[in-house]
């Protein structure tokens, strides 16, 4: 595989209801290796370089699981996931309240920008 990092997205505007009410835009790039550490720094130092205006948080995670740890299962190292808050604030996350009305569609566009500048990057100058 020719793969230089892998860029898990999951619930990109999933956020705790105070979080939603005060405008905060959240942004969690949570890291399970080294390498993901290193990747997530990056993807929040592009949040400032990039003017996005994220609340990016960078989230070591203990447990190898959820979508983004079976590619660091599998040797893909420079892994990250990237989601609204960890742990998931949600109340209503895979519940029936879970609404399209309750995605805050800023945040979200915020959130995706992001991850877009994190893949251009990486094409441009390569996972080191």
């Amino acid at each position: 595989d020719a793969l230089i990092a892998v860029l898990n997205q999951d619930s990109l505007a999933g956020k705790s209801d105070a979080d939603r009410e005060t405008g905060l835009l959240t942004h969690v790039v949570a890291y399970s290796t080294d390498e993901g550490r290193v990747l997530a720094e990056r993807i929040a130092r592009l949040n400032q370089t990039c003017g996005i205006g994220l609340d990016v948080s960078v989230v070591f995670k203990q447990n190898i699981n959820d979508d983004d740890g079976m590619f660091i299962h599998a040797g893909f190292r420079h892994t990250v996931m990237n989601v609204g808050s960890l742990p998931y604030a949600d109340a209503e996350y895979h519940l029936p309240g879970d609404r399209p009305e309750r995605v805050d569609l800023e945040n979200l566009r915020r959130s995706t920008q992001l991850v877009l500048a994190a893949v251009l990057d990486l094409d441009r100058t390569g996972a080191s």
